[in-house]
């Protein structure tokens, strides 16, 4: 971008936001981020101001609202990259706009349905695109007659990712069970969370099968930006977080997440996530994300520049050439994913290295912004002992 605008202001301050913040803040645009000191690489980044909101969940919208309201720069660019962020600016849009700020651009109807995964599931089966069966679970009742339509091993998900993160650890998705034993006590487990659940298939094969296309669409409908990359590894294996992952440009996987997201009317951010199932060769949706993705590095047309320009109503930045074949690594994350590979027999250590052969471009890590990296892993490596301990209270009042 030729000049600096108005401040940015990023509700989240996770890896996943890292890009975008370092995007803008290497633009020129100030940026605030919004975030939890005990757990948020963002806290040491040069590129932004910090602000703790501590880990406490209770009452968080009434407290981002006071500071928007208070405290936060008039005129900003509202650009969440967590589910609570969306689900604030879809809740506030209006209030925000009165206060001056610049919401991120979305259709919230569409946004607060693609939050909801049993609903984001309900429209691919009423668009035609191919999703892995569902049965939500509306009340205990239900769970006695979803069970004459399950197979096994099947999973129990929840229907809004970032509550159950909440309650099981950031980065767990979902709950396996191998058998109705195994579902009922997944049941009796989340609904003491209090949370919302919904029982689905299980997609088989390896993380290999899983494939996203990420971009940015108008209200047209059209891409102004997108990409394609596929999961070589992801941690916790099997249902967790790209660890390792290689972009590519999958022409099949474009056609069938434009359909959906042209079918739902989606506007602005996405990643759409399908896995191809190895018993018919179909790709499968697993879930659309309507928000920045780690792997936005991939991008040809910068995507937080895109969503800062399009909230102000400001000329796009440049394309950049399109690179396929580029390798993304998390060694830490990646490493302890191997070590489960290689447990159950699918990894050598001679397979590990050699898929290494690349150059590689790391989750979080930057020369020019290298705390939070080094900050966030010091954290992690100093909180081993108490998640032992946490692992080991839960593997006790397991029945």
């Amino acid at each position: 971008m030729s000049e600096a605008g108005p401040p940015a202001v990023v509700i989240g301050g996770w890896s996943v936001s890292m890009v975008a913040i370092r995007s803008l803040g290497r633009a020129g645009v100030p940026v605030y981020v919004l975030g939890v000191a005990s757990s948020d690489p963002a806290e040491h980044s040069r590129y932004c101001t910090f602000v703790d909101f501590g880990s406490t969940m209770d009452g968080l919208n009434g407290r981002w609202l006071e500071w928007f309201v208070k405290r936060g720069p008039r005129g900003a660019v509202v650009l969440p990259g967590t589910d609570p962020g969306l689900e604030f600016v879809a809740r506030e849009r209006q209030t925000l706009r009165e206060l001056g700020y610049h919401p991120i651009e979305a259709d919230d109807e569409v946004l607060t349905a693609m939050i909801d995964k049993a609903r984001t599931a309900e429209l691919a089966r009423e668009l035609g695109v191919d999703a892995p069966w569902t049965v939500p679970l509306a009340s205990p009742g239900a769970v006695e007659a979803s069970l004459t339509k399950v197979a096994f091993p099947c999973a129990l998900k929840p229907r809004r990712s970032h509550l159950f993160a909440r309650a099981f650890g950031l980065g767990n998705k979902l709950l396996v069970a191998e058998d109705p034993d195994q579902l009922a006590d997944c049941i009796r487990r989340a609904d003491a969370a209090g949370l919302e659940m919904m029982i689905t298939e299980l997609v088989p094969g390896p993380d290999e099968l899983l494939l996203s296309h990420c971009g940015y669409l108008d209200e047209h409908g059209e891409p102004l930006t997108q990409f394609t990359f596929r999961k070589i590894r992801q941690f916790p294996p099997r249902f967790g977080l790209g660890c390792y992952v290689v972009s590519d440009w999958n022409e099949e996987v474009i056609e069938a997440s434009l359909r959906f997201l042209r079918g739902v009317g989606l506007r602005g951010l996405f990643h759409v996530e399908f896995k191809r199932d190895p018993r018919d060769g179909r790709l499968k949706l697993l879930e659309c994300n309507h928000r920045f993705t780690i792997e936005a590095l991939f991008a040809p047309r910068d995507l937080a520049l895109v969503a800062y320009a399009r909230a102000l109503g400001r000329p796009l930045p440049p394309v950049r050439p399109y690179r396929e074949g580029i390798h993304q690594w998390s060694p830490i994350q990646d490493f302890r994913s191997f070590l489960y590979y290689r447990r159950h027999g699918e990894y050598t250590w001679g397979r590990w290295l050699r898929s290494l052969a690349h150059r590689q471009r790391l989750h979080v890590f930057s020369w020019d912004d290298p705390m939070p990296s080094i900050g966030y892993n010091v954290r992690w490596v100093g909180g081993a002992p108490a998640r032992r301990r946490r692992r080991r209270r839960e593997a006790s009042q397991s029945p």
